[in-house]
């Protein structure tokens, strides 16, 4: 049976409290998490049934295992990135992704890593698809206790420490360093990366290097949807205004919504950030050269802080 629905969307933007909403309201779908993971077969080999991821408190990896062997070697064969941040070949995504099309029952996939193909693999499967937005300065600082949370007490205290001068190689946090070297091999270099004092400056501009992703991803993937009428949500009004956002969705998507699951949606994750943290964030656009992507995000989604 085919594929239903993808849900896409940047790290930490809300993807995952979707796909525990979806697969809630829905049990006769198979929801399958990540299926673009580098690290998929990895977390595959290492994960029991029923077993609780320790970030975000729920099994995420049953979905593979419970369609057996032979059908993780398949994917194995076809993964797509194995060995880049993000899926950019359409032809070897839509290999990959039949494996799940000819399961027998309808499919849903949450991706984090689509930006860069959604539009194809909308148009070829003719499958709606939506993509989750959220503030990118809450995102960032999610990011931060993400890397925190997976960490003991004391490499956190010297993370804080290191943190404050700039010194903490965030940029591998969720391969942000990888999606940097992504970006800049298809979608090119700013101008000022030319300059080696540049370079050596901003080799460890944490802040820098996620606007980059943030901002490329985002305007791939919004880009799309504009092209193939798919649909944009914003994290921020699912937070606020569940009810209204189930109801966009499920009308798209034909996708069932239960009104319970919004006990589990937690409204503390909303503009945490200072005037301060705005500030620099700007001058990143600006030094980056991304301001014509970040205008037209803001554009589509919203987003302004100047």
């Amino acid at each position: 049976m085919p594929l239903v629905f993808l849900l896409n969307g940047y790290f930490r933007s809300g993807t995952t409290l979707l796909y525990k909403i979806i697969k809630q309201s829905n049990p006769e779908k198979l929801i399958f998490y990540e299926p673009f993971h580098n690290d998929l077969f990895l977390y595959l080999s290492n994960h029991k049934i029923g077993q609780i991821d320790k970030v975000h408190n729920i099994p995420l990896w049953d979905e593979y295992l419970l369609q057996g062997k032979e059908f993780i070697d398949k994917l194995r064969e076809k993964h797509p990135c194995i060995n880049e941040p993000f899926p950019i070949d359409a032809s070897k995504v839509i290999s990959y992704l039949d494996i799940f099309h000819n399961l027998q029952a309808q499919v849903v996939l949450q991706p984090n890593r689509m930006h860069f193909v959604l539009g194809k693999i909308a148009q070829y499967y003719n499958v709606p698809c939506a993509h989750i937005i959220r503030d990118p300065l809450d995102t960032y600082l999610d990011i931060i206790n993400t890397y925190r949370q997976k960490r003991n007490r004391e490499v956190v205290f010297i993370a804080d420490i290191l943190r404050k001068f700039n010194l903490l190689p965030l940029r591998k946090a969720f391969a942000m360093d990888k999606g940097l070297e992504f970006i800049f091999r298809y979608f090119g270099k700013p101008a000022k990366w030319k300059d080696i004092a540049f370079k050596i400056r901003h080799y460890n501009d944490n802040l820098g290097i996620f606007v980059v992703n943030w901002v490329i991803s985002n305007y791939q993937a919004i880009n799309d949807l504009e092209k193939y009428n798919g649909l944009l949500i914003r994290y921020e009004k699912l937070v606020e205004c569940p009810f209204e956002v189930f109801g966009e969705l499920s009308e798209f998507s034909g996708i069932r919504f239960n009104e319970r699951s919004s006990k589990i949606i937690l409204k503390g994750f909303i503009r945490r950030y200072n005037y301060k943290l705005v500030k620099k964030f700007e001058r990143k656009i600006t030094e980056y050269g991304v301001d014509r992507e970040w205008n037209y995000i803001v554009k589509n989604a919203g987003f302004n802080y100047f």
